[in-house]
């Protein structure tokens, strides 16, 4: 399982899947966040961007299922019409989504668009991690 993004969703659904058994691979801007995902036992994968184009071309094989939670759209028509047909794609992401969705369609790619759906089915612990994050940022930065 590929899991593009390890914000607050991301890593909690990555660390989840890792528990069930599944192998975890995520996929990440920073560094600091490979490391992060190694340290916690799943597979870290940095996304570079080139001309603000991701290099996700690691998606096209290999995965059955592929989480997005990056709310920009980085999973773009070249990426998307080299993934199998059998892979599922899952856009966890807010509002636009991270997919495009016309060339999902095109190549006939499966992909379930439940955008901003932690907010929306479990608001009270949504809110609770986002305050939690912000709250560890703030010290974080206060730190000298």
């Amino acid at each position: 399982i590929a899991v593009v993004g390890y914000g607050r969703i991301g890593e909690a659904l990555a660390l989840k899947l890792n528990l069930l058994g599944a192998k975890v691979t995520v996929y990440v801007r920073k560094l600091s966040g490979v490391a992060k995902a190694q340290s916690q036992g799943l597979n870290g994968r940095r996304i570079e961007f080139v001309n603000k184009e991701s290099s996700l071309c690691e998606l096209t094989s290999g995965y059955d299922l592929i989480y997005n939670t990056v709310p920009y759209w980085i999973i773009t028509e070249d990426i998307i019409k080299n993934i199998p047909k059998t892979t599922m794609i899952v856009d966890l992401a807010s509002a636009p989504g991270g997919i495009d969705m016309l060339a999902a369609k095109k190549y006939d790619l499966n992909v379930i668009r439940a955008l901003a759906l932690p907010g929306k089915t479990a608001p009270e612990t949504a809110g609770e991690i986002i305050a939690e994050s912000i709250i560890n940022t703030v010290k974080e930065e206060l730190v000298i």
